[in-house]
């Protein structure tokens, strides 16, 4: 039996058109890799609504694109499906099967969309400041930078390098401005 499922994000609200043929469909979480991130982030708090089921294949794979157009689910915003559903399991990367890979430029690609991307750039530890502060601490250690986790972990970064005359000299003399620079503050 195939069973096109509407699955609906209930604190987000995003949907994902998907098919299941297993028979407990209710549990089915879906298979969409940006619908999963989805879950990943924002809990697994779903509905799910069963808008078609058959045993013909055919039948249902006309029936699920026609609905996939519909919805739009592919440009749309309100849902997370990267393609249109036909019912084959997704794209397969497979080059005797005659596929193409799908047009994934501009909006089509979620990591393009500016919501998505701020996510990304919102979940970059470095973007959170008990995360830049930890670092900095590590890093500095205290204000003349002279803790030894700092010098270990800097001096860790060259040891088995080679470096000529030129750049250790280049490198002192930075170490040495820095320093009163930090003095006169």
């Amino acid at each position: 039996m195939y069973r096109l499922l509407l699955k609906t994000h209930n604190k987000t609200g995003l949907k994902y058109l998907c098919k299941t043929v297993k028979d407990d469909w209710v549990k089915y979480t879906g298979s969409g890799k940006y619908w999963l991130n989805h879950l990943r982030e924002h809990g697994r708090d779903i509905s799910t609504e069963l808008l078609y089921e058959t045993d013909d294949f055919h039948r249902f794979k006309d029936v699920a694109i026609i609905e996939s157009i519909k919805r739009d689910v592919v440009n749309s915003k309100e849902y997370a499906n990267l393609m249109v559903e036909k019912g084959d399991g997704g794209f397969i990367s497979a080059p005797w099967l005659g596929k193409k890979r799908p047009n994934m430029t501009g909006n089509r690609n979620p990591a393009k969309r500016s919501e998505v991307r701020k996510l990304i750039s919102k979940n970059n530890p470095m973007r959170r400041p008990e995360c830049r502060k930890l670092m900095s601490q590590i890093m500095m250690g205290n204000k003349n930078g002279n803790n030894e986790n700092s010098i270990a972990a800097i001096s860790g970064f060259w040891k088995g390098r080679k470096q000529s005359a030129e750049h250790i000299a280049k490198r002192v003399a930075s170490m040495k401005l820095s320093r009163t620079k930090k003095a006169e503050l």
